[in-house]
């Protein structure tokens, strides 16, 4: 695969979906970390964990295309995918019965190897956009700040304050749903208080 080496460049290492030599204990750690270190005074801090509803089934083609070209992936290389992704069609099997054929318009292809690398470069400017707003947003632990990490679709934003940031952290990813096509399944994400789950505040909390 030609893609795979140059993901580390192309991709942040916030994203440890599928990305050569990350995984997704590198996010759990991450995670763990930060509620360890959560003061019992950091009330107002949460994480938000984000499902994408069906994702790799809706992402939308000219919107990756486009993502392609302004990371800087070459025009010969974004030319064979298109041609991959150029009138596809699918069957459906059901209780051994294989309906007819049926056009595709969006998503990744199934089982093909190259579809959770397109994928994470689908998410990129969606994380780019979070992280630029890491200041306002993130949370700092031992001097570090910490805004999102991702496992392909499956995403954490961490905000300082539920109140003030989950309004605009809901725009963006409502104004990012609407051009990719990757829209947030919000019954099946949720928001959980990073200080309820601080070693510091169970010390603190009376038996």
């Amino acid at each position: 695969n030609r893609l795979a080496p140059h993901m580390h460049t192309l991709i942040h290492e916030d994203q440890n979906g599928f990305i050569p030599k990350r995984n997704t204990f590198l996010n759990i750690r991450r995670l763990l970390s930060v509620m360890g270190d959560t003061p019992p005074s950091a009330f107002e801090e949460a994480v938000i964990s984000l499902d994408i509803e069906k994702a790799f089934d809706t992402l939308e083609w000219d919107f990756l295309f486009t993502t392609m070209q302004r990371m800087g992936i070459g025009p010969k290389f974004i030319r064979w995918v298109r041609i991959l992704y150029t009138n596809p069609q699918a069957r459906v099997k059901t209780g051994g019965v294989i309906s007819e054929s049926f056009q595709i318009s969006r998503g990744t292809r199934q089982g093909c190897p190259l579809s959770p690398l397109l994928f994470a470069l689908a998410m990129e400017p969606l994380a780019a956009r979070v992280r630029a707003k890491t200041e306002d947003w993130g949370v700092v632990r031992n001097g570090t700040s910490h805004v999102i990490s991702l496992y392909a679709d499956d995403a954490l934003i961490y905000i300082r304050s539920a109140e003030e940031v989950l309004p605009p952290v809901m725009s963006l990813l409502c104004e990012f749903g609407e051009i990719s096509g990757l829209i947030v399944n919000w019954g099946k994400s949720c928001i959980f208080p990073l200080v309820g789950w601080s070693p510091a505040r169970r010390e603190n909390t009376p038996s």
